[in-house]
């Protein structure tokens, strides 16, 4: 596994030699940016069809904006006691 990082400090360094994919850090980087977009494009394209699932079943996803200010502190409460168990 490669690390980001690692990645980025070489190229910012001028690292041109291959590595045993033959690819330079710059080219690996694209090539990670390309992956990555892909599998963000797919996430948002599942969570869309999850949300309208959801929908159907009368189970609405709302934004915290769309919440009154003693719904948002009652969720706190909940999250923090059933769900973080702090």
């Amino acid at each position: 596994m490669v690390r980001v990082a690692g990645l980025k400090g070489q190229h910012l360094a001028g690292i041109k030699t291959l590595s045993q994919d033959g690819l330079t850090p710059a080219q690996q980087l694209e090539a990670i940016h390309e992956r990555a977009g892909a599998l963000m494009e797919t996430q948002q394209v599942m969570w869309l069809g999850l949300r309208d699932q959801l929908a159907e079943a009368g189970i609405a996803v709302v934004a915290p904006t769309d919440l009154e200010p003693g719904d948002r502190g009652w969720l706190e409460q909940r999250f923090m006691a059933d769900l973080f168990r702090c």
